[in-house]
């Protein structure tokens, strides 16, 4: 084989090693690719996965908060009815004619007479009633004062103001008011009582 014949043969062997290491080359790239696409998809499917959850909860956040929300506006819409309802009944209760309405300030006063009487208080006390109610309690033997901002009751204090009882229909609805707000929401709202628990 002559010089020119072994360049000849060099170069066809150079050139098939270039070949055969182009194609290993290409077929290791195209490897990298997939596998790099296969890694490219999954981190994908777990991203959209976890933005799903996360937006799922965020989602139930809202519903729950809004949920909250709705109940707290319901609950200040039935606190306001009831305090509606306690106006209107103090001033049906004020409406009586004079005769009954005179009974109802009598009978407040004659509770807290016999409570200050059963408490062992040696001194009379100061009977505080609204101005207009003052009328109703002018033959008992206590000093009665008006009173500002008393509606619809009466109130015994010591001469001292170390003791202080209060009987009025305010007073009265207001320790009512768990009951009532039960009974109402039942009534005028037609929930399942169970609905709270």
């Amino acid at each position: 084989m002559g010089y020119a014949e072994l360049i000849k043969a060099v170069e066809e062997e150079g050139r098939r090693e270039r070949e055969r290491i182009l194609r290993e080359a290409k077929k290791r790239a195209e490897q990298i690719l997939e596998k790099a696409r296969k890694e490219a998809l999954k981190t994908r499917d777990t991203l959209i996965e976890k933005a799903r959850r996360e937006l799922k909860e965020r989602e139930n956040e809202a519903v729950n908060r809004a949920r909250a929300e709705a109940r707290k506006i319901l609950l200040s819409a039935k606190l306001e009815i009831l305090d509606e309802v306690f106006r209107e009944a103090i001033e049906r209760i004020r409406a009586l004619p004079e005769d009954q309405y005179r009974a109802v300030i009598r009978g407040l006063f004659g509770e807290l007479e016999r409570d200050w009487q059963a408490s062992g208080m040696k001194e009379e006390p100061v009977v505080y009633v609204s101005a207009e109610d003052t009328r109703f309690l002018r033959d008992v033997k206590y000093r009665v004062v008006p009173a500002e901002g008393l509606v619809a009751g009466v109130v015994f204090e010591s001469r001292d103001k170390r003791y202080r009882a209060e009987n009025s229909l305010s007073g009265r609805l207001e320790r009512l008011r768990p009951e009532l707000l039960v009974s109402l929401k039942h009534i005028l709202f037609k929930e399942n009582l169970q609905q709270d628990h």
